[in-house]
C-alpha cells in the first residue's frame, strides 16, 4: 500500500474518530447503568466505519493499484460524509449550532408589574422578541435576580404561571428563521404561588437551617424598590454552550413587600405542596 493511501487512511480515521466523540459518553453511560460487556456496542458505528474504510484500502490496493489512492480517497470522503449526516452528534454539528445560536437576534425587551384577579401585585411580566437564523430546534431561558449585592433565593423570581410564545413554534420548539416570536413570561417571586384558577396566592416555606423566617422578613424590608436583571440565553441539545442573547435590567423598581401583603391579604395561607 503505497504513502498516499496510508496517509488518507490515517487522516480518515482521525476524523472518524472525531466524529464517533459520543461514543465514549455512551460507553460510560451504558456501564454506569450496568449494562456490562453490551456497553461495547455503543462502539460498533465506529467499528463499523473504519472496518470498511481499510476494507476498502486493502481491496483497492489489491484490485486497482494505480487508480487505488484516487478511488480510496473518494470512498474516505464518502465514508466521513455519511457519518456526518447519519450520526446525530459530531463536532461539526456542534460548532454550525454553536454558530446558529449566537446569531440569534433578542431585541425589544420590556418589563411590567402584574396583578391578581383582586388587583394585588403578585409578579412581573417580562417580554421581548427574539428573531433566528434559520429554521430548527432552540431553547430559550432567562430568569430575574435582584440588582444588588444581597441576592436572596427567596426575593428572585425563578417560577412562571404564565409563558407564551407567538406566533407558537412548531413540535418540540421548533423554529422559523427570520419569523418575529415574541415571548411573554409572568414571574413570580420565589416565596409566592398564586392559582390562576381560584385567584388565591399562598406562601411558600423559604425558611431553612441558615436562613430563618425572621431573615426573609428583613429581607423583605429592603426590598421596596428592586430592579431586576436577566440574561436571555438561547441553547439547544448540539451546542457546545449557551449563549447569552441579551442582558436586561428592568426599567423601573418592583416593592417585593407588596407582593408578600398580596398573600396577607389572602389570608396569609401556606402553600401545601
Amino acid at each position: 500500500m503505497n504513502s498516499k493511501m496510508v496517509a488518507t487512511g490515517v487522516v480518515a480515521t482521525i476524523v472518524i474518530f472525531l466524529q464517533h466523540g459520543a461514543a465514549g459518553v455512551a460507553f460510560g453511560w451504558a456501564l454506569i447503568h450496568g449494562a456490562g460487556p453490551a456497553a461495547l456496542f455503543a462502539f460498533l458505528p465506529l467499528a463499523t466505519a473504519l472496518l470498511v474504510l481499510w476494507a476498502a484500502a486493502v481491496f483497492l490496493h489489491r484490485r486497482a493499484a494505480r487508480r487505488a489512492p484516487v478511488l480510496f480517497g473518494v470512498v474516505a470522503a464518502a465514508i466521513v460524509i455519511v457519518n456526518e449526516a447519519l450520526l446525530p452528534v459530531t463536532p461539526f454539528k456542534a460548532w454550525t449550532q454553536q454558530r446558529a445560536i449566537e446569531a440569534v437576534a433578542v431585541r425589544n425587551i420590556r418589563d411590567e408589574l402584574v396583578v391578581s384577579s383582586r388587583g394585588k401585585p403578585i409578579g412581573i411580566r417580562l417580554t421581548f422578541e427574539a428573531i433566528f437564523p434559520g429554521n430548527g430546534v432552540y431553547a430559550v431561558g432567562h430568569a430575574l435576580v435582584p440588582d444588588s449585592d444581597e441576592r436572596v433565593y427567596a426575593l428572585q423570581f425563578n417560577h412562571s404561571i404564565r409563558s407564551t410564545i407567538q406566533p407558537e413554534p412548531g413540535d418540540g420548539y421548533h423554529f422559523r428563521g427570520g419569523t418575529v416570536y415574541t415571548f411573554s413570561t409572568v414571574f413570580l417571586p420565589n416565596f409566592l404561588s398564586y392559582d390562576e384558577r381560584t385567584g388565591v396566592s399562598c406562601l411558600n416555606d423559604m425558611t431553612t437551617s441558615a436562613f430563618s423566617a425572621k431573615d426573609f422578613l428583613a429581607a423583605l424590608s429592603k426590598s421596596r424598590s428592586l430592579q431586576y436583571r436577566t440574561a436571555i440565553r438561547v441553547s439547544n441539545e448540539q451546542a457546545l454552550r449557551a449563549v447569552a442573547a441579551a442582558e436586561y435590567l428592568t426599567g423601573h423598581g418592583y416593592d417585593v413587600e407588596a407582593m408578600y401583603r398580596t398573600i396577607e391579604a389572602d389570608g396569609s395561607r401556606r402553600c401545601t405542596s
